[in-house]
């Protein structure tokens, strides 16, 4: 028996030696090895035999076999390649107990994102360190990648990876560089491959390329001062070329004054001063500057006028020729209010007008040359208008005769006034006095500033004696413009002067009665005689009513009114009145209609008729809209587009007695809200009027603030706001604002008490725009909103539960609480706080009892759930199928070892025969082709990620037939256990977050046997849906589901509760905030970054709109006019969910003027010791005109460039206004002039633009009273009949009024000196200096000599001057005996002490 089992086995060896050569010659795969593209589409591999006797092949891919096939030489199959770890093997099977196989190599790659960054280092002298960072992102496998490093495309460096990691991964390579000053710019380039060899795929090479340069500071190219000589009025522009890396930043200043130019060039426009102008170039290594000298030299005008100097009547014709002698003219012209004339290239201009109605016209003849150089010139032009008239007139009587007593007055004085009407210019008038033909006074005017007519007077004191009784005087006025200039003579009637007496009536009665129909014309007479003529006064009423002739015209007369006037000379006055009786007329206009409602922008247009046949004319006076003076009987006010919110229009008739009459409809322009809507109130966030303390139960009741905002309603007047609460009205708000006609947005509160049975309500809040029972019925815009009672959490289930996990396993503890608002959970196990908030908490790998605390809580209260965990141990997850077998002994058997557990790290068989490796999950099988052994006892192990291990073994039973064994035949059935159904997971409740707009499947997993019937509700509705889940597409709001699982032993529910946050809206403006000018362009990108875009558009409040697919779309204004623009971009994504941003748009106007006025002329505030300390307070205000937005308006004071006072201002309107700024300041007589500046600037901030601040200066002064500055004087005696000035200079602030008397009589003399001529007597003068703080007085005595007392003066001279003559040749001689003893040695005492005595000889010597 030995032989032959030894040759059994000598047999199976050479079979086996055999098989090994097939393996290897007769089997092979094609392609034999994959490189593919992970994610790409599967490879198709063919495995091929030539040896036609096998028992078949089959593939195995991963764990899976696949089917074995008979009698086949070639198998094909698909490899995919979306397994990173892929592997596949192809297997014949030689015979029963042999087969050979053959892995396939597979490869799977990812080409790799490559991403290069430089970051500066550090500057050395001339070299600059960078260092670069080449980033290989997602790149598989890393073994095949080689990166390389090129500098100007020279390969500078290579690296390849080790690591044999299949899976993608990042790589990153750093190369630190030095790039000199020399270099300039050099390239570098990190270039990512992934290279399999010769016979492997060419992929592309992913690079990416950076320039770098050397940095340094900057350098000028040029000299660091220049001089630069330039001719005035022409344009320059500077130079400041300077280099350095990075490139420099440029900044101008010129003359201290920085000129905000950031440019290597400055352009200074017609320069006409020398300036010197620094330009510094700097970059973060430093900084060079560059001063350039500007010598602006003068040019002459290159113009001749003919004539330079000319004079015309107003009214005539007159011509100018301007001719230029320069050849390089582009162009001349004259420019003028009248006449001027194109600019064009000539060499001669006339400027000409017709009829010369300027009197102040300055034309000008403008020339520019070919190089910009500009100049002009003016003529001398003198318009002048001879007087209208010249009379003479008597403007008081001093005469003092009364009665009897005439007789001791011989002379009576009259003071005449010649008064020169509409003469012009006034600086060439000479006005001549002549008394009966004969010139006896002539005046002249030195007014060198009025150009257009004026009128002039000229005063001539006169004494008529009684002998003369009548005499004549006339008046010349004369325009004289020198010898080459007209001469014009414009005489005036004589004057007599006559005897005065006091005003008489030409009537007896003193009272008058005049009736008339109100809005007549009537002119009321007041006839008296006098001499001279009387002055009359008219006053009606007690109000004067300015009128100083014998008639008052008074026009449109409306009420009964009671007139009286005096007629008054210096003799005394009369008085007569007239009682003015008027009767009521009434308005002859009828409108139609009378009042109108109007939608803003829509057309309107209202009939003005009247009945009246007296109408000479009516029309309609608006801003827009307005008629002409038309013919009755009807006119009509008519606009396409109304777009005023206080339209003003008034419909006026003329009568033909000159009356007039208007009528005014009334229009309401209105526009419904854009938006309504509610929100909830936290109280916190509410004003004092809205809130309001109440008696409140928490257990009870809840208070809820709800507020409605009304957007862009007008008139706010109109608004009525209502509150529902489940379509009944509980509060009705209206709105009390007549001044406000512009849209605005209101807002309104509500405040409600909500009880926890009444669960959810709905309020509505609906605004109405109401305009009674003849305006349009317009439609309420509401919108809902749904509240709830609030109540602390509570527990539906028991606050203690017991569970018991398996050791190891994952377990979720489930806290659900109930509460309104919905609580939040806080967990803690064994005193340690787990930070999970939600009402879950997971806890993974459980291995010991612990106690878990749950804590749900809102701000009523909290409730507590405690959990306590008993770990039971854990047995081994694995199961054998079958776990019992019997087999024949030789027969094949196969076991399979599979696991339910998750976190298996590997599992295998361990047995003498059969074993497997360490294999990956979820099976394994044992397989012995031919079991030959008894006590087969193999095991099956595994090993999960924490380490730990456990084995399984099967029971095995092997036996040997005896005998023949009939199969037995049976039939087999299952019975199971009913019960009701039950969760799958323990908690009944559940919350999900779905953004609005998804798509969300809700799930309820139940057991139960029989399996249970289905039913699901939300918000009430039967959704009619019986399986386990339910799909809701686009969730838009919140909503709560039950799920109901139901058979014939009970049911069970699960709720849902559905909590939709808002989601993004995916849109992007750029810029999103802006300042832009009024009618400037303005435009703004919107943009998204979603990819689902069904449309995307920019609206506006009128409706424009342009919907458009794409990811961006542009609003573009070129000239905008609205000052308080709201676009908005709206975007529509595939779902149809829409979302849209809004910009923020600030539109300014900058100040028209600024100007500074005095509200008070300057009031004294005096000092109780010393006035000289007295201070003068002025009130300054700075009135800014027509900005806008004035919430950036900032107005700053200054006082000698000194700032004093800012202010700024909070008001939030959007269109132009006017402001103001009050300033107070004391000015003390030692600053004597102090300039005060207001300067307005609107500031935007640090983002906005800069804007010039516009100012104006005012200057003003200390108050004092008036001092003289020289004391009480007396004249020396003067001859009678000689001339005399007197002087009274006095000093004070405001300039002092001045008042001269002599002897008692008022000189009628208001400057600082007063003209005496022929003065004939000793008299005594006294001016008086005042203003409104007090007044001084000066006294001057004149003491005049007669004619008689010359004789008696020379006499005393003659006899004087033999004396005069003697002292004066006495004293000569003193002096010259005083020089001969010094001469010849005398001496000379001195009376100081101890002064030593001095002797000089007539040698020398002492």
């Amino acid at each position: 028996m030995l032989p032959v089992r030894m040759l059994s086995i000598l047999i199976l060896l050479f079979s086996l030696c055999d098989a090994d050569s097939i393996c290897t010659t007769e089997f092979k795969m094609d392609p034999p090895e994959i490189i593919a593209e992970y994610g790409g589409s599967p490879v198709i591999v063919n495995c091929t035999t030539t040896l036609d006797e096998h028992d078949g092949m089959y593939w195995t891919v991963g764990n899976e076999i696949f089917q074995l096939e008979d009698e086949e030489l070639f198998i094909s199959h698909s490899v995919p390649v979306s397994d990173w770890n892929v592997t596949a093997e192809c297997k014949m099977k030689l015979n029963e107990s042999y087969e050979c196989s053959k892995d396939l190599k597979v490869i799977l790659f990812k080409n790799p994102e490559v991403v290069h960054s430089v970051q500066l280092v550090n500057v050395m002298g001339e070299e600059t360190q960078y260092r670069l960072q080449c980033d290989i992102i997602n790149v598989a496998p890393v073994q095949f990648l080689s990166v390389s490093w090129y500098k100007n495309n020279e390969n500078i460096r290579t690296m390849s990876f080790n690591d044999t990691t299949k899976t993608p991964v990042n790589e990153s390579l750093i190369l630190r560089v030095d790039i000199s000053r020399e270099e300039n710019v050099a390239q570098f380039r990190c270039e990512a491959e992934l290279d399999f060899g010769p016979h492997g795929p060419k992929l592309p090479a992913i690079s990416q390329t950076h320039s770098i340069s050397a940095h340094y500071a900057p350098e000028l190219k040029t000299n660091s001062t220049a001089d630069i000589y330039q001719l005035r009025g022409t344009n320059i522009a500077l130079s400041c070329e300077a280099e350095g890396n990075p490139p420099p930043v440029y900044n101008w200043i010129c003359d201290g004054e920085n000129m905000l130019e950031n440019t290597n060039s400055l352009n200074i426009t017609r320069v006409n001063r020398n300036k010197t102008c620094t330009c510094t170039a700097t970059n973060y290594l430093g900084n060079i500057t560059k001063t350039i000298h500007l010598h602006v030299e003068p040019r002459g005008c290159p113009l001749t006028l003919t004539p330079s100097e000319t004079v015309v009547k107003f009214g005539d014709p007159v011509s100018v020729s301007c001719s230029t002698s320069a050849r390089y003219v582009e162009g001349m012209g004259w420019e003028a209010p009248a006449g001027h004339t194109r600019f064009e290239s000539l060499t001669a201009a006339t400027w000409m007008i017709e009829k010369f109605q300027d009197w102040a016209s300055k034309p000008s003849c403008n020339i520019t040359l070919n190089d910009d150089f500009q100049c002009s010139v003016s003529p001398v032009i003198t318009v002048y208008k001879a007087p209208e008239m010249v009379s003479v007139t008597e403007l008081d009587n001093t005469q003092t005769a009364r009665g009897t007593a005439y007789k001791n007055y011989p002379h009576t004085q009259h003071k005449l006034q010649c008064d020169i009407i509409n003469v012009a210019p006034v600086q060439y008038l000479t006005v001549s006095w002549y008394k009966s033909n004969e010139r006896i006074h002539t005046q002249i005017f030195n007014d060198t500033t009025t150009k257009t007519p004026v009128n002039e007077s000229s005063i001539l004191k006169i004494n008529i004696s009684r002998e003369e009784n009548v005499a004549e005087f006339r008046c010349e006025a004369k325009l004289d413009f020198g010898p080459h200039g007209p001469k014009l003579y414009v005489n005036s009637q004589t004057h007599r002067v006559s005897a005065h007496y006091a005003p008489e009536k030409n009537t007896k009665k003193s009272t008058q009665d005049i009736f008339l129909l109100e809005g007549t014309n009537i002119t009321l007479s007041c006839e008296a005689v006098g001499n001279p003529p009387p002055v009359y006064n008219w006053t009606c009423d007690g109000k004067n009513m300015l009128e100083n002739t014998n008639s008052l015209n008074i026009t449109r007369v409306k009420h009964n009114a009671t007139c009286t006037c005096t007629a008054t000379n210096y003799l005394g006055n009369i008085t007569h009145t007239i009682n003015v009786h008027v009767k009521k007329r009434g308005c002859p206009l009828t409108l139609t209609p009378s009042e109108t409602v109007v939608t803003f922008g829509d057309p309107v247009s209202i009939n003005c008729s009247t009945s009246a046949t007296d109408v000479q004319g009516m029309g309609w006076e608006a801003p827009f809209g307005g008629t002409g003076f038309e013919s009755p009987p009807v006119v009509t006010w008519r606009v396409e587009k109304l777009e005023e919110w206080t339209p003003s229009p008034s419909c006026y008739a003329t009568l033909v007695d000159g009356s007039q009459y208007t009528e005014k409809p009334v229009i309401t322009v209105y526009k419904t809200p854009d938006i309504v809507s509610i929100y909830p109130l936290n109280q916190s966030h509410m004003t004092e009027e809205h809130v309001h303390i109440v008696p409140y139960n928490k257990n009870t009741r809840t208070q809820h603030w709800l507020g409605c905002d009304i957007i862009n309603v007008a008139p706010v007047q109109h608004l009525t706001v209502r509150w529902y609460k489940n379509n009944k009205t509980i509060q009705t708000q209206s709105f009390n604002d007549t001044t406000t006609k512009m849209p605005v947005n209101e807002s309104s509160i509500l405040r409600i008490d909500i009880s926890r049975e009444e669960k959810a309500i709905e309020f509505r809040c609906e605004a109405e725009l109401d305009f009674g029972p003849h305006g349009p019925k317009l439609p309420a815009i509401f919108q809902t909103h749904r509240v709830s009672a609030h109540y602390a959490p509570e527990i539906n289930t028991s606050c203690t539960v017991d569970i018991s996990p398996l050791e190891g396993t994952n377990i979720t503890l489930s806290c659900e609480a109930e509460g309104n608002p919905p609580p939040v959970y806080i967990w803690t196990c064994d005193g340690e706080n787990m930070l999970e908030n939600t009402n879950s908490l997971n806890i993974t790998r459980v291995n010991r009892n612990k106690t878990c605390t749950c804590t749900a809580t809102n701000y009523l209260g909290n409730i507590t759930k405690t959990i306590h965990l008993h770990v039971e141990p854990r047995g081994c997850p694995l199961t054998l199928a079958p776990s019992e077998i019997v087999v024949r002994f030789g027969d094949p058997v196969s076991i399979n070892c599979s696991t339910s557990a998750t976190d298996v790290e590997g599992m295998g068989w361990e047995a003498p025969f059969g074993g497997t490796g360490f294999e990956r999950p979820p099976v394994v099988t044992w397989r012995v082709e031919k079991l030959e052994e008894w006590t087969p006892s193999p095991s099956c192990y595994v090993t999960l990620v924490d380490g730990s291990q456990c084995t399984v073994s099967p029971v095995i039973t092997v036996y040997r037939p005896h005998g023949p064994k009939f199969p037995a035949i049976s039939q087999t059935n299952n019975v199971s256990a009913h019960y009701a159904p039950e969760l799958i997971l323990e908690s009944s409740t559940e919350d999900i977050f779905p953004h609005g707009g998804t798509d969300i499947t809700l799930s309820c997993e139940v057991e139960g046997n029989p399996p249970p019937v289905y039913n699901w509700i939300c918000d009430g509705e039967n959704m009619l849906e019986n399986t386990n889940s339910l799909n809701i597409t686009r969730v838009n709001r919140n909503k709560t589901c039950t799920c109901t699982a139901t058979n014939y032993l009970g049911n069970i529910s699960k709720t849902i509760n559905v909590h939709v946050t808002p989601r993004g809206c995916p849109l992007t403006l750029a810029p999103s905030e802006m300042v832009v000018r009024f009618e400037d362009p303005v435009s703004i990108k919107c943009s998204t970054s979603a990819t689902d875009v069904a449309e995307m558009a920019w609206m506006t409040p009128a409706g424009d709109k342009e919907f458009k697919p794409g990811s961006d779309v542009t609003w573009m204004v070129k000239n905008l006019k609205w000052w308080t623009p709201s676009p908005f971009c709206s975007i529509t994504l595939n779902d149809d969910f829409r979302c849209s941003v809004s910009p923020v748009i600030i539109v300014y106007k900058t100040p028209e003027t600024v100007s500074i006025s005095e509200l008070n002329h300057g009031l004294m505030l005096k000092h109780k010791e010393d006035k000289k300390h007295n201070m003068t307070q002025y009130k300054l205000q700075c009135d800014i005109i027509n900005v806008a937005p004035v919430q950036y308006l900032t107005i700053t004071w200054y006082k000698n460039n000194k700032i004093i006072k800012t202010q700024s201002f909070n008001d939030t309107t959007k269109t132009p206004v006017n402001e103001s700024s009050i300033l107070r300041v004391d000015i003390s007589r030692e600053e004597n002039v102090v300039v005060f500046r207001c300067e307005a600037r609107l500031d935007f901030g640090p983002h906005g633009p800069k804007l010039p601040a516009i100012s104006q200066t005012r200057r003003v002064s200390a108050h004092y009273a008036p001092e003289v500055n020289t004391k009480d004087s007396t004249h020396d005696y003067l001859l009678e009949g000689s001339n005399i000035t007197l002087s009274c200079e006095a000093e004070g602030n405001p300039p002092s009024v001045y008042n001269w008397t002599c002897d008692g009589e008022n000189m009628l003399e208001n400057t600082n000196n007063l003209n005496i001529t022929r003065v004939n007597r000793t008299k005594t003068c006294t001016c008086t200096a005042a203003n409104y703080l007090g007044s001084v007085t000066k006294t001057i005595h004149v003491h005049v000599e007669p004619t008689g007392k010359t004789n008696k003066i020379t006499f005393t001279v003659i006899w004087a001057l033999p004396f005069i003559v003697a002292i004066i040749i006495f004293i000569f001689i003193a002096f010259y005996c005083r020089k001969q003893w010094k001469k010849h040695g005398h001496y000379s005492f001195v009376s100081d002490k101890d002064i030593p005595l001095n002797i000089t000889q007539s040698n020398g010597s002492n």
